[in-house]
C-alpha cells in the first residue's frame, strides 16, 4: 500500500488537534485540551500552507469572538500577535477594543538603550520586535520614530561578525527575524552577509536527534529558506532533496511534526514543517 503524502497526513494532524470550542490545541487528548492563541494561529497558518480551508468555521469565529474582551484587558504581546495573525487568516477584521490595545501597544513597547543591551536576551528582544512590526504592519500603526530610530541603532549593535543575527549567538531564527523585521520599517541593513550565512547553514543543517545546534531545527530550516526565497533562491537540487527527506522524518505517525527527529509534534512545528517542505517543491 503507497505511504499517505505527508501533506494528508499533517492536515490530519492539525484537524485532530482542534477542541470542542472551535480552537486549537497541540496537547489535545480526550482528558485534556487548552483552546489557545498561540496554537490556534499556527493552526491556520498550516492549514493556509497546505491550501485547506479552516474547520468548523463558525466555531472558530466564536471562539475568536470570545478572546475579545479578556485580551483587550490583559493582553500579552505574543497573545496579540497570535490574535491578529489568526483573524487575518480567516479574513476577518479584528474587535475594535484589541485594535486599540495594539496601537497601544505599539506606542509604548521599550527598547533597550545601548548600555541596557547587556541585560536583555537577544533572542527575545528580536522575537518582540519582530512581533511589534507585523502588528504595526497589518494595523497600518506605525511605532513613534524614536523606537524606529532606537531599532536602528540595536539591530547594527546586535550584528554578529559574520553578518548574521545575534552578536554573541548567530542563527537562521533570529537572523530571519532582523531581516524581515528591518524591510518591514524600511531601515537599511546589509543583506548581502545574511544570504551567505543562510546559505552556509542550509548546506549543513541536519534535524536528527544528534545535532544540538539551533541551525537544525525545523524553524530554523523554514527561516533559512525563506532567507533565501527573499532573494528568489533555493538550495541546489541534492540538497533540496536531502532537506526534504530529513524534514519528512520528522513527522511522526500522528502526521504532525517534532522539532528535530524522534521530538513530540506541535501545531507550531508542524507549521514550520509543513512551510519548509512547501518552500522546497
Amino acid at each position: 500500500m503507497a505511504r499517505t503524502h505527508w501533506k494528508e497526513r499533517c492536515r490530519n494532524y492539525v484537524i485532530g488537534r482542534q477542541c470542542r470550542d472551535g480552537g486549537f490545541c497541540f496537547y489535545r487528548s480526550d482528558y485534556i485540551e487548552e483552546s489557545n492563541l498561540y496554537d490556534t494561529a499556527f493552526a491556520l497558518a498550516t492549514l493556509r500552507v497546505l491550501g485547506e480551508r479552516s474547520p468548523r468555521r463558525g466555531e472558530l469565529e466564536s471562539w475568536f469572538a470570545a478572546q475579545s474582551d479578556p485580551l483587550s484587558r490583559n493582553a500579552s504581546l505574543a497573545a496579540l500577535w497570535s490574535y491578529e495573525r489568526g483573524v487575518r487568516l480567516l479574513g476577518l477584521k479584528p474587535a475594535r477594543e484589541i485594535r486599540e490595545t495594539v496601537e497601544r501597544c505599539i506606542t509604548t513597547i521599550p527598547l533597550p538603550s545601548r548600555e541596557e543591551m547587556e541585560s536583555w536576551d537577544a533572542s527575545a528582544l528580536l522575537r518582540d520586535s519582530f512581533q511589534v512590526a507585523k502588528l504595526s504592519a497589518w494595523s497600518c500603526s506605525p511605532p513613534p520614530a524614536p523606537w524606529r530610530q532606537r531599532l536602528s541603532a540595536l539591530l547594527e549593535a546586535l550584528r554578529g561578525e559574520s553578518g548574521a543575527f545575534p552578536k554573541d549567538h548567530e542563527n537562521l531564527v533570529d537572523s530571519a527575524k532582523a531581516f524581515f523585521l528591518a524591510r518591514i520599517f524600511q531601515i537599511p541593513i546589509e543583506e548581502v552577509p545574511l544570504l551567505h550565512f543562510a546559505r552556509h547553514q542550509l548546506a549543513c543543517s541536519d534535524v536528527s536527534d544528534s545535532w544540538s545546534t539551533e541551525s537544525a531545527s525545523l524553524e530554523a530550516v523554514r527561516c533559512g529558506l525563506e532567507l533565501l526565497a527573499a532573494f528568489s533562491l533555493r538550495p541546489e537540487e541534492q540538497r533540496r532533496r536531502t532537506l526534504a527527506s530529513q524534514i519528512e522524518a520528522c513527522q511522526v505517525a500522528s502526521g504532525g511534526f517534532g522539532r528535530r527527529i524522534g521530538a513530540i509534534p506541535t501545531l507550531e512545528d508542524s507549521y514550520h514543517g509543513a512551510k519548509a517542505l512547501h518552500l522546497l517543491e
